[in-house]
């Protein structure tokens, strides 16, 4: 157990002085997901959102699992009510 916590001790002050030697990478480092999750967050604000009930997946034919399961005559793949 000694020998892990004198590892994890060596490694840690490794990391360190190799974040203190190189600001600007550190910094790049963190900034960069902090910026894409922002780009992630800014689209996710401008594409507008659909909701779709059962019916609509079904008439649509959504390739979606559903949690209730259609009963028999509801959705059967391949089938089109309207050429019956």
């Amino acid at each position: 157990m000694t020998n892990c916590c004198r590892h994890l001790k060596a490694l840690t002050r490794k990391n360190f002085i190799l974040w203190y030697r190189a600001p600007r990478c550190s910094l790049l480092e963190i900034l960069t997901p902090v910026i894409l999750m922002v780009v992630l967050w800014i689209i996710r604000l401008q594409v507008p959102r659909t909701s779709v009930d059962k019916d609509g997946v079904l008439t649509k034919k959504y390739p979606v699992q559903l949690a209730v399961t259609p009963g028999p005559g509801d959705w059967e793949y391949g089938y089109n009510k309207e050429l019956n």
